[in-house]
């Protein structure tokens, strides 16, 4: 894999892992 260099795409891919994290806490949460 490479570093992500690129400021936009480091922000997208934080963004996305962010509402997977979020995603799970709420299928936590229903569990």
């Amino acid at each position: 894999m490479n570093v992500v260099e690129d400021p936009l795409e480091a922000t997208i891919l934080r963004v996305f892992l962010i509402k997977i994290s979020k995603k799970m806490n709420l299928n936590k949460q229903k569990n």
